[in-house]
């Protein structure tokens, strides 16, 4: 058994190997702040050496910062064929030719310092250091739009339709249901008032808290409710919805500058966390991934970038956080594993007519974990990781032979 282990083990390294976060060729700028893609053209926004682009899915990145006198870039966005990015101190600069060159925009605007940049519509919203501000003419002109915002330290904007979501330092979660032109404060069961993300997921809406964790809302956010069990850091930084999944970037620990909303990286190991199918226990999925203060997450197509505090941007398909990974079968249509990787604890699903051993053993061939799975079992099988140690184990049942992978 030992052998046949080992053996299997060696043949899928190379698997293993590209089943983790894999670091790009980086932007050495400081903090990566932000991501926008327009159409092939992969953008990223840093805090000491302005835009970055990327033409081949973020593999490479080269400067792209012509024309920004400042180049800390907190927020990014595109509208068509235009990009803006948002810089703290300058207000907004544009591109109307893939980021060759930028331009200030930033008339109206009564204070430059620009925490978030989002698109609805034709319309581009700005979060400032005063407010929110609206162009509907690429910039061109600016307008606030703070009427009942009784906290004008604008950190993250969502929208929904018509409506917008305020996140602020100081006043917890506004809401405007008139694009803007009037808004009120939903509080209601959150406890914080320093909001650096949110993120809309179908009726779903997620705030990503200074240093209290997610909150989630079911009601339009007429009341919130605390969503961090699994997590291992508190400081959220920034959150992305995928179908019915939610990603988290969180601290890593220590103090660091902020990005508007706060200036504490949290306390505990972080990185990057995941909610699938709307639920409310966040798993890690931080494989190959050495840096764990990410102050980005941003998903193109199948592949989804993360970008973290000391200049790095990683990327990792998709289908190996929201799917598990595929194991050693190559027909088992019958047997689920998830999450994998984990972190705590896994749940086993498994269909068959006969009485099955399910066997786990380490890479050395030593069993971990041994049980009986009866016929017609119908409901899912839970196993507790959480003592084992980091590394990737081999789970027998049947006919079937599947790699876990413990984070």
């Amino acid at each position: 058994m030992k052998k046949v282990i080992i053996t299997s083990l060696l043949v899928f390294c190379t698997i293993l190997g590209r089943a983790q976060w894999q670091k790009t060729s980086s932007p050495n700028s400081g903090g990566v702040n932000c991501f926008i893609n327009n159409g092939s053209y992969l953008f990223a926004g840093t805090d000491s050496a302005g835009t970055f682009l990327s033409t081949d899915n973020g593999d490479n990145w080269a400067v792209a910062a012509s024309g920004l006198t400042n180049k800390s870039v907190k927020s990014i966005t595109a509208n068509s064929n235009y990009i803006f990015a948002g810089t703290y101190g300058n207000g907004v600069y544009l591109s109307s030719d893939q980021g060759s060159n930028w331009t200030p925009v930033s008339k109206g605007l009564t204070n430059l310092d620009i925490n978030v940049l989002i698109t609805t519509g034709t319309y581009v919203l700005a979060g400032t250091n005063s407010g929110v501000f609206i162009s509907s003419d690429n910039g061109s002109n600016w307008s606030a739009i703070n009427k009942g915002l009784s906290t004008v330290f604008v950190v993250s904007i969502a929208t929904n339709g018509t409506q917008i979501f305020a996140g602020t330092n100081g006043g917890g979660i506004f809401l405007s249901t008139d694009t803007g032109k009037s808004w009120n404060a939903v509080n209601n069961g959150l406890n914080s008032d320093s909001v650096n993300a949110l993120t809309i997921n179908g009726s779903y809406i997620y705030a990503g808290t200074n240093s209290n964790g997610v909150y989630m809302s079911s009601n339009n956010g007429n009341s919130w409710q605390a969503v961090n069990s699994g997590l291992t850091n508190n400081h959220i930084w920034a959150l992305v919805t995928n179908g019915s999944h939610i990603f988290a970037a969180t601290g890593g620990g220590g103090k660091h500058n902020g990005t508007g909303g706060g200036t504490g990286g949290g306390k505990g190991k972080g990185g990057v966390f995941i909610i699938k199918n709307t639920g409310t226990t966040w798993t890690p999925v931080n494989t190959g991934l050495p840096q764990t203060d990410v102050r980005s997450l941003y998903i193109v197509g199948s592949t989804i970038f993360a970008g973290t505090e000391d200049s790095n941007v990683w990327k990792r398909p998709l289908s190996e956080l929201t799917s598990g990974i595929q194991g050693l079968s190559t027909n088992n249509p019958g047997l689920m594993i998830y999450p994998n990787p984990a972190n705590t604890l896994i749940n086993i699903e498994f269909n068959t007519t006969s009485r099955e051993e399910l066997v786990i053993y380490n890479v050395i061939g030593e069993i971990v974990y041994r049980n009986i799975w009866l016929p017609f079992q119908t409901d899912f099988h839970k196993v507790d990781i959480s003592t084992w140690e980091k590394g990737v184990y081999f789970m027998k049942i049947g006919s079937n032979t599947e790699k876990i992978i413990k984070d």
